[in-house]
């Protein structure tokens, strides 16, 4: 009777032991679920951002993720930047040794606000703002880089330029010139055509 009590208890135990491994493995379950949700969550954020988003293995430069914005503003497939290198399409980071350097300010910082330029699938070229954050995983090290296309805002302040030089060129031959108050601080702002017919 007292091995068929121990045989009773020992099943008993195991019946316990397989509870809590079918448990654990629902949990463990569960928990890769809630992950998968966030980590898709996560990719349709970043594809709906108006930014290009890249996340890159900081000693090669490989890209890893990329955001819909990038693939829009490059010209190639998610599938072609995913097998490409920061330094086949940044101009000013043409190559490995150039990457690591940029890596190792960005590394000390954790982050950097820098201009760079971006190679297009046709080849052309466009200007951009680049905020990039070293992100450090425990053992995994990672670069996410939100990257602007400034083309817009570079053309305005080109139009800008060229219409001041305009003025200038007008004022200068039209022997006039221009002046501003501004009423809240009741400051004059003279154009430089304006001093000279003042003589000042």
């Amino acid at each position: 009777m007292n091995d068929e009590s121990k045989t009773k208890k020992q099943l008993i135990e195991e019946l316990a032991e397989a509870r809590r491994r079918v448990a654990d493995a629902e949990a463990s379950e569960s928990q890769c679920r809630i992950a998968e949700r966030e980590l898709t969550i996560f990719e349709h954020l970043i594809d709906q951002s108006n930014d290009a988003i890249f996340v890159i293995e900081p000693k090669t430069s490989r890209i890893l993720k990329v955001g819909e914005m990038a693939c829009t503003n490059l010209g190639y497939s998610r599938e072609e930047l995913l097998n490409m290198n920061v330094t086949d399409i940044e101009v000013l980071l043409p190559d490995g040794p150039s990457w690591q350097r940029k890596v190792e300010e960005v590394r000390k910082t954790g982050s950097l606000l820098m201009a760079g330029e971006h190679r297009r699938k046709n080849g052309t070229t466009f200007p951009v703002d680049v905020s990039v954050r070293y992100i450090d995983s425990s053992d995994e090290h990672y670069i996410v880089s939100i990257v602007r296309d400034m083309t817009g805002r570079k053309e305005s302040e080109e139009e800008l330029r060229r219409s001041e030089a305009r003025l200038r060129e007008a004022q200068r031959v039209g022997n006039t010139g221009s002046w501003e108050r501004n009423l809240l601080t009741d400051e004059l702002i003279w154009s430089d055509h304006e001093y000279r017919l003042f003589g000042l």
